[in-house]
C-alpha cells in the first residue's frame, strides 16, 4: 500500500486534495493508496516523531504553527526519506523547497491534470508497489481483482456481487458462510466498511452520505446504497474522517 500524508491548515484545500487523490485512484486502479489528512504541521510532526512513516508527503508551506519548509527540514533530520511535494499559494519559497530535496513545488490553484502528472512522477519512484488483489470464485472460474477496483459488494441469495470501477459486475458462487466471514479479508482493509447487512463499500468511491443512502461512483454512474439504521453513526464517523 502506498501511504500518503496531506498537511494543510486550510480545510477547503485539504478537501480538494482529498478529492484529487480519489480521482487519481479511479484513474489508476492498479495502485493501492491510502492517505491521512493533517490540519497542522505540528500534528504531522508528532505523528512522525512517534515512528509513523509515509511514502509521499503533500505539504502546504504557509501554516501558523510550523511552516512546511521547517517541517521538511525536521523530517530530514529524522532521516525520513519519503517524497515531499509542496503545494502553496506563494512562489517565494521555491529555492528553499529544494534544500530538503522536494520532488515538486506546485503553486495554488492546482489543476487536477497537474496534480495527476505530479503524482505519476512521484509514484514512478516506487517500483516495488504491490497492489493487493482479491480472488472471486465465480461459476466461470476464479477472478483476481485489485482491492482498489472494487466499488462495493452486495450479498443476495447466498451469492456476492462485486461491482467494479469500470462498471463490470462479477457474481460469486454460493457462499456457505455469513457475509462478514466471506469478505473478512476486505473488511480488514481500512477502505472498506459495512453499511448494511447486505452491502460493503469502498470509501475511495464515496460521493455522498445522508440518513438513508450512501452514494458511490460506480463506473461513472452514481448508485445510492441503503444504510442500516444501527450502522449509520459508525458510517458517518468514518466517512467524516
Amino acid at each position: 500500500m502506498l501511504k500518503i500524508a496531506v498537511c494543510d491548515d486550510d480545510g477547503f484545500e485539504a478537501v480538494l486534495i482529498s478529492t484529487y487523490l480519489r480521482e487519481y485512484q479511479k484513474l489508476h486502479t492498479t495502485i493501492d493508496l491510502h492517505y491521512d489528512i493533517f490540519q497542522s504541521a505540528t500534528d504531522l510532526y508528532h505523528c512522525l516523531d512517534s515512528g509513523k512513516r509515509y511514502d509521499i508527503y503533500l505539504l502546504d508551506i504557509i501554516m501558523p504553527d510550523i511552516d512546511g519548509l521547517t517541517l521538511g527540514k525536521k523530517m530530514r533530520e529524522l532521516n525520513i526519506e519519503g517524497t515531499i511535494i509542496y503545494l502553496t499559494s506563494s512562489k517565494d519559497y521555491a529555492l528553499d523547497a529544494f534544500q530538503v530535496y522536494a520532488l515538486q513545488y506546485l503553486v495554488k490553484p492546482i489543476s487536477l491534470e497537474t496534480f495527476c502528472e505530479t503524482m505519476d512522477k512521484a509514484i514512478g519512484k516506487f517500483d516495488d508497489i504491490q497492489a493487493p488483489t482479491y480472488t472471486i470464485n465465480s461459476v466461470n472460474g476464479a477472478h483476481k481483482v485489485h482491492y482498489s477496483s472494487i466499488v462495493y459488494i452486495e450479498c443476495s441469495k447466498h451469492t456476492l456481487c462485486f461491482h467494479l470501477s469500470d462498471g463490470t459486475e462479477i457474481t460469486s458462487k454460493n457462499i456457505r458462510v455469513p457475509f462478514e466471514v466471506a469478505i473478512e479479508e476486505l473488511l480488514a482493509d481500512s477502505r472498506f466498511i459495512r453499511i448494511h447487512q447486505s452491502y460493503v463499500v469502498n470509501l475511495s468511491y464515496a460521493e455522498n452520505l445522508n440518513h438513508l443512502t450512501f452514494t458511490v461512483d460506480c463506473g461513472g454512474i452514481m448508485k445510492n446504497l441503503p444504510i442500516s439504521r444501527n450502522r449509520f453513526s459508525e458510517v458517518k464517523k468514518i466517512y467524516s474522517k
